[in-house]
């Protein structure tokens, strides 16, 4: 399906996002808890997920398109998988502030201009991410990132948020039945039950 005319975005509902089993293989995958146990070093969740589409346009930036903070929680970090490639800059790469998270500037919640981001950071620390569909990557999105504008044709993102406090995006919804999901999946949620306890019994 085509997406509206004049549309800029299309997000995939999150509650049909966790009937699919490859979501919750990639968010229960035990070398990225290994990674994600190094960094939090405390109990956390798998806490939402979301994914959606940034469709090609020749028009400005709209929405997280502009760089922002994310302030989902006190602690958390979010797991982002391009579903399409990005492979170059008409592709919508995602851009972040490399050490931002730690820099006392622009900490007002709104969208901020490049001009603004560029006034404030140096432009060694704009580190832009490529890579094909598949590619994986971590951020801390407290830090001023956004997803840049794709220009040549639509992009796909899958992105994981994981917190030590669950946020206000955590599960309003019943449990998941865990015998519906694959045997791969059902072992790594099973061995890090805690960290799945927001969706399985």
């Amino acid at each position: 399906n085509k997406p509206p005319l004049n549309a800029k975005m299309g997000y995939v509902e999150s509650y049909d996002l966790f009937n699919f089993n490859e979501v919750f293989k990639a968010a229960s995958n035990p070398n990225l808890l290994a990674i994600l146990d190094s960094y939090f070093k405390c109990e956390y969740f798998f806490d939402w997920a979301w994914a959606w589409w940034s469709f090609s346009s020749n028009e400005n930036n709209y929405g997280p398109q502009n760089f922002h903070r994310d302030y989902e929680n006190l602690n958390f970090i979010k797991v982002f998988i391009y579903l399409t490639d990005v492979e170059n800059e008409t592709d919508g790469a995602h851009e972040i502030i490399k050490g931002s998270h730690k820099i006392n500037k622009l900490y007002t919640i709104r969208r901020y201009s490049d001009e603004e981001v560029s006034d404030s950071f140096s432009k060694n620390k704009q580190v832009k991410i490529f890579g094909k569909k598949g590619t994986s990557f971590i951020a801390n999105t407290f830090a001023i990132h956004k997803g840049n504008l794709p220009t040549s044709k639509d992009r796909l993102v899958l992105s994981l948020l994981y917190s030590v406090i669950p946020s206000r995006r955590s599960p309003k919804i019943p449990f998941l039945k865990i015998e519906t999901f694959s045997k791969e999946v059902q072992k790594n949620i099973t061995n890090n039950k805690k960290k799945f306890s927001l969706f399985f019994e």
